[in-house]
């Protein structure tokens, strides 16, 4: 996984560029990027406050059917990630869903420099 490596080499705009590409693929795709491998991938290599755990929430809570969500305790995915699927759900449901998802408005929202005030990666270049 890549991201993965980003986080072993410490390089924050590394990490971003990949949850870029994470993003782009959804969009462009509209593909599920949530899988039980993905996920417990993403979980088991980064640490609990990772932007990447975000963006697979939100893009479970953006993208998945009834049925899908009916079926993520029957699935193997991480405690971690159903509970952080229920606590935005339970926060979404109080503001209504509206508008684009938040990884189609400001893909910075999981990027590391977000935490740590540097430049984003894409000002750099």
């Amino acid at each position: 996984m890549s991201y993965a490596l980003g986080e072993r080499l410490l390089d924050a705009h590394y990490k971003d560029a990949i949850v870029d590409a994470c993003i782009e693929v959804v969009v462009l795709e509209e593909s599920v990027c949530w899988t039980p491998g993905i996920v417990c991938s993403v979980y088991s290599n980064t640490p609990p406050q990772s932007p990447l755990r975000d963006l697979l929430v939100d893009v479970a809570i953006w993208t998945a059917s009834d049925d899908e969500m009916a079926q993520l305790s029957n699935c193997g995915y991480p405690v971690e990630f159903v509970v952080g699927l229920m606590a935005a759900l339970s926060s979404l449901r109080q503001k209504g869903l509206k508008g684009k998802p938040p990884y189609k408005r400001d893909p910075c929202l999981y990027h590391e420099h977000k935490k740590t005030g540097m430049v984003c990666h894409r000002e750099k270049s």
